[in-house]
């Protein structure tokens, strides 16, 4: 299904509190650890997407009152996501009753709730580096949950302000409980994923520490390799066509004297790319893709000037430029 490679590494990005609670979490699993779980062995449920309610559109005490609507095995956990039709919640914590560290997912109508063991999703090591688990893509369906295991990690160019490395990505079926891998834990720690779903759910973007990029079908786990006209270290800032059928991303290589930066285009039926924009200094972020095939992109300049640019893919010309800082 996978075609895959060692060296170097990548990212995906994650909050960064999650890294002091899990080191706190670990000390309390390790002690209170009593043998081995098993994951999955709980219910039959079925889901929707997945986003984080915004803490604007609600009180204190109105998420409050709708957490309490939801089964869990957790206490006092923040911050708290939620469906957008708010049927379901993540939570990663220690269980109070398994004494383990895990990602669970509760229904609030159903009760179900599923368990994700921390453990069972990490490199085989005595010691393991902070780190968390998170649901990273629900599909449009409603019938799979994305999740992935991570170690903290940080910043890196305008296109990763703050960056985790990817241990394993994983696919839990939500009306069976089965769980699929789709990108694997590796045995050394070391060794990362950045990854990208198309917004079509049909294709996964994603790179082995340093190695070139693939194209995934998650429908068929058919792979291609993306046809790189310069090679590059740390790569991030995805982002697709409606369509799922091209998408872009932003490049980031050190040099002895600087940062060469890039902006890349990729047709995902050819795996072709090509380079719009690069530049010694200036770093360059899509931000968004118009359904007329005009791009918004951030460039940002060493020393904190930002210009936002309106690039044409049908003419490659830039059609406007103005001060993002007037």
């Amino acid at each position: 299904m996978l075609k895959l490679s060692v060296k170097g590494r990548a990212h995906i990005n994650r909050k960064i509190f999650v890294g002091i609670f899990t080191t706190l979490a670990l000390l309390v699993t390790f002690y209170f650890i009593s043998g081995s779980q098993n994951v999955g062995d709980i219910f039959r449920t079925t889901a929707p997407t997945f986003t984080e309610m915004p803490e604007e559109q609600t009180t204190i005490s109105a998420v409050e009152t709708k957490v309490a609507e939801y089964p869990s095995i957790c206490k006092n956990t923040l911050p708290y996501y939620f469906s957008p039709d708010g049927l379901w919640r993540e939570e990663f914590c220690v269980s109070e009753t398994d004494k383990e560290l895990m990602l669970t997912v509760s229904n609030r109508e159903t009760k179900v709730l599923w368990k994700m063991i921390y453990r069972e999703y990490v490199p085989n090591s005595d010691l393991v580096s902070d780190g968390g688990m998170s649901v990273s893509h629900w599909s449009n369906d409603g019938r799979y949950a994305y999740f992935n295991s991570y170690m903290n990690g940080d910043g890196g160019g305008c296109f990763v302000p703050y960056s985790d490395g990817v241990w394993g990505l994983f696919r839990l079926d939500l009306q069976t409980g089965n769980i699929t891998t789709i990108l694997p834990v590796f045995d050394d720690k070391n060794v990362f994923y950045n990854f990208s779903f198309s917004p079509t759910d049909r294709r996964l973007a994603y790179r082995v520490n340093q190695e070139d990029l693939i194209i995934l079908d998650v429908t068929t786990g058919e792979s291609l390799d993306v046809n790189h006209l310069k090679d590059f270290e740390d790569e991030g800032g995805f982002i697709w066509s409606k369509d799922g059928l091209r998408f872009m991303y932003s490049t980031g290589t050190l040099t002895s004297e600087s940062e060469i930066y890039s902006l890349r285009f990729v047709d995902v039926l050819t795996g072709n790319e090509q380079i719009l924009f690069e530049s010694n200094g200036n770093c360059y972020l899509a931000t968004e893709w118009k359904d007329n095939d005009v791009l918004i992109i951030e460039q940002n300049e060493p020393y904190g000037k930002r210009t936002i640019l309106e690039f044409d893919l049908n003419s490659n010309t830039i059609i406007n430029k103005t001060p993002a800082d007037p």
